[in-house]
This record gives structure tokens, sequence and C-alpha cells, in this order.
């Protein structure tokens, strides 16, 4: 079997990428003194992006370029390029999504929602930001496929757009990674990663061809999930038949024996549950 290689890239990141005068989305009035943006409570369980723990409120830790910035396309398509003149197999979007993982209040945006809403006069605001993550999306992809037809796209839908989690099946990629179990505590019950797992990998993908991949996130140290409840995770997401799963971070699942003896079992079929 082949060994293939995805760079990771994130058009809306700015931490690590030199970039002039991104567009930089604006939170809600108030949000820039949640956790993430403001200092971290002590004991408070931030979640870095992921579904915030029930009855929490939190924002990503990093600010982003707005999904509207015109010059993310162009920025992107040369970290795209870079990525194929070095060998890579295809690119995996990532960090794409908004920092208080509903909106963005730039002036850009304000004035093309202004824009929407006259046309859309009934329509809930939460479907005008979901389809400028969308828009993204594909607008990338499109010109992925044009510039580079023999690289695959692939994609992990975060941070969190808690308004509608399963946008994902709306995007031009080939395959659509999906949280189903998240790093840190409080894990998830076993019953809700099930039910994730089988929504991403049989969900209703609207174009042909696209597979959903359910993730599954490990941390060693103090957020660690013991190898029974990985092995529990794997099998749940082996029940669904799903034809790839995703799964972060690699360094601490090669450093923990036990966590990479059981991924290790589940992924060559030597474990119980073997899906075809």
């Amino acid at each position: 079997m082949a060994v293939k290689a995805y760079k990771v890239l994130e058009p809306l990141g700015i931490k690590k990428i030199r970039r002039e005068n991104p567009l930089l989305q604006v939170m809600e009035p108030g949000e820039e003194q949640l956790p993430g943006a403001a200092q971290i409570p002590k004991g408070y369980l931030y979640q870095w992006g992921g579904e915030p723990v029930a009855g929490n409120r939190e924002v990503h830790e990093s600010p982003l370029a707005c999904p509207n910035d015109p010059a993310v396309l162009s920025h992107t398509m040369v970290m795209v390029k870079e990525a194929e003149e070095i060998g890579y197999d295809g690119v995996c979007w990532d960090l794409i999504g908004y920092r208080n993982y509903h909106s963005c209040r730039c002036p850009r945006c304000t004035e093309c929602l202004a824009h929407w809403r006259k046309t859309n006069p009934s329509a809930q605001e939460s479907t005008f930001f979901e389809n400028q993550l969308v828009f993204l999306y594909n607008d990338l992809g499109a010109e992925v496929r044009k510039q580079y037809p023999r690289m695959a796209l692939l994609c992990h839908t975060y941070p969190e757009f808690t308004d509608n989690p399963f946008y994902g099946r709306r995007l031009n990629v080939d395959w659509c990674g999906v949280t189903v179990s998240w790093f840190f505590p409080p894990h998830w019950p076993m019953e809700k990663v099930k039910v994730l797992a089988d929504r991403v990998v049989n969900g209703g993908y609207e174009r042909p061809g696209v597979a959903g991949m359910p993730l599954i996130g490990f941390y060693a140290g103090d957020f660690r999930k013991s190898p029974e409840r990985i092995r529990e995770e794997l099998a749940a997401i082996k029940a669904v038949r799903a034809r790839a799963i995703m799964m972060d971070e690699l360094g601490d699942i090669l450093g923990d024996p036990e966590i990479a003896k059981v991924v290790r079992e589940a992924l060559s079929d030597r474990s119980e549950g073997r899906a075809d």
C-alpha cells in the first residue's frame, strides 16, 4: 500500500504565516473578555476551538483572518504551489472558521450581511455566516482542482461552527474530516461518539464521492484517554464502515506504547469488530 503525504494548510491563520495587512475577524461586543481572548481561569475546561463545554463561553486563542478577506485565496494558492512543488499528494485545510465559533463583525462582513438580508429577509443570520465558510472552502477547492488536478483535497472543519457542526457536507473536498471525539476533558460520552461517527460517515454529502472522516483527538499527559477508551472509539468508527479516519496528535500516539498498540491493531484489522 502506497503512503501518501498531505500538507496541512491554514488559509485564515496569521500566527505562523507572514501576511501583510490581513483583514482580521472582529468578534461580538464583550467576546474579547472571554477565555481564549482573555486569560483562561484556573480549572476552566477550555476546549481550544472544539465544542465548548455545556454552559461555557469561550473563543479561539488565535486571531484569524476573515473568510471574506479578498487576499485569502491568492495567499493560500501560493502555499498550495509550494506544497505541490515539494511533492505532496494533496492539501488538508484546517483553521477555517470563526474565532468566536459563529460570526465575524468586521466592516466587510457587516456590509455583506446587510446586502444579503435584503434578498433573504426571513433567513437566519447563521446561514449567512455558514455560507461564507462554504464559499471559501469551495473557491479554494475549485482553484486547486483547476491548477493542480492531481492533488487531493482534505479538510478538518475547525474551529467548531456551533450553529451547524455538520456544514462540511457542503464542501468541495475529497475527504471531509469532522470531530467525533475531542481531545480535552470532559471526554464525550461514547454514545455521542457513536452518533457523531454515523453522521460523519453517512451524512449525505452534496458532492458525489466525498468521504466523511471521523476525527479522534488524543493528547497524552493530563488529557490522556485510556487504551480501552481509544479502542472503543476506533470500534465505533469501524462499525459505521468508515473509509478513513483522522487522528491527532501523531507524536502523542507514537510516544505512548499502549495507545500505539491499540491504533496499530485497529488499523491492521487484527482487533475485534473488523470492518471490510
